[in-house]
């Protein structure tokens, strides 16, 4: 588990990909991260090989309609609805295997099949749910991972946080809210989300 202690440790420099599959070794000592990366690999080198011209040419809204498309309606990755506080939520290869997961672990995924594409998505930590944010120079959007991969304005976003949690959002709540998460928080997030399960 030493990436996850890495970041834990605040080593912004550590992998989120690595340092997410270990938390499977909380459970399982002899669990292996490799698969894990090697899947995200694959994940990312066959959505690739599929279009028809190079991801890093397409605009920043054809990329995600295609990655959508890819994840959500090819692959048919999904929120779990009806075992949404399953510890195999948590656990990023079982996410991976199932292509079913809770809102951060689909995150991750999505998170870290873009990187390895060479697009900027930021994982955003909002009460209740979490979602993405991709980002390039010339255009942006919230994505919801956990809904197909649907857009979202900030507002509407905002009314996601209203209808998870009951709780309207003031300015400075919105503020802090939209930051993105940093690996360290996301982490985090995701090993309190697995206690919660325990307790």
């Amino acid at each position: 588990m030493q990436e996850l202690k890495r970041l834990l440790a605040g080593e912004e420099d550590a992998a989120l990909d690595l340092a997410a599959a270990q938390i499977a070794q909380i459970i399982d000592a002899g669990h292996s991260s490799a698969w894990v990366l090697n899947r995200l690999d694959d994940l990312a080198e066959n959505f690739e090989a599929q279009l028809p011209s190079p991801s890093a040419e397409m605009s920043g809204p054809d990329f995600v309609a295609a990655l959508n498309a890819y994840l959500f309606d090819e692959l048919r990755f999904t929120g779990d609805t009806a075992n949404y506080y399953g510890p195999q939520n948590s656990f990023l290869h079982q996410v991976l295997q199932r292509r079913a997961g809770m809102p951060i672990t689909l995150s991750v995924v999505y998170m870290e099949i873009a990187r390895r594409l060479g697009r900027r998505v930021l994982g955003i930590g909002l009460p209740g749910h979490f979602i993405v944010e991709y980002v390039d120079s010339q255009w942006r959007t919230y994505i919801d991972p956990f809904h197909g991969g649907k857009l979202l304005s900030r507002r509407e976003a905002v009314s996601v946080v209203k209808q998870a949690t009951g709780i309207d959002l003031t300015p400075a709540q919105e503020q802090h809210f939209f930051q993105p998460a940093s690996k360290r928080d996301i982490v985090k997030r995701m090993l309190r989300n697995l206690q919660g399960m325990f307790v």
